[in-house]
């Protein structure tokens, strides 16, 4: 199924805020040197594979050898087609040492909360974070975390 003109707008406007203030966070002290932040919404530029798979997730963030080191995926609504692409985003990030899961990153309208909740849960998707955003009134961008199985620091509304 493919997105209207107006959800296409929405996704990759918040695929790029995300980047923007999330890949890194703006006070963040510790990003390494060497990382870059690709956003494909829109303009598709870096490729990740998956036992034969290959597909551009929304953001991608890579080292100075261009290897992927976290992803992240904005989704306008959660279905079982999603699957295999939100599968080959996950298992393509590298796995964090200290909490076993991968370095991916899952963004739905809050109002899908419960069934991002549900579908990671029953597809087992291994994640860093799951995070809904909504837009306000005013249109600017909010970000809600609801699982942090990564790291902590990660843990952040904006």
């Amino acid at each position: 199924m493919s997105m209207s003109d107006t959800d296409k707008a929405i996704h990759d406007r918040v695929a790029h805020y995300i980047a923007e203030t999330r890949f890194p966070f703006p006070d963040q002290t510790d990003w390494p040197e060497g990382y870059q932040t690709i956003v494909n919404a829109g303009n598709p530029r870096a490729a990740v594979t998956f036992r034969g798979r290959q597909h551009a997730p929304d953001i991608v963030v890579i080292d100075a050898r261009q290897i992927p080191r976290e992803i992240g995926e904005v989704e306008m609504d959660v279905r079982p087609e999603m699957v295999p692409r939100i599968t080959t985003s996950s298992m393509a990030a590298p796995m964090i040492p200290e909490s076993g899961v991968r370095h991916f990153f899952l963004y739905v309208p809050a109002e899908y909360e419960e069934a991002a909740l549900q579908f990671v849960k029953n597809y087992r998707i291994s994640l860093a974070g799951l995070r809904t955003f909504a837009i306000d009134d005013d249109g600017a961008i909010h970000i809600h975390p609801v699982e942090t199985p990564g790291h902590a620091k990660d843990h952040r509304e904006t």
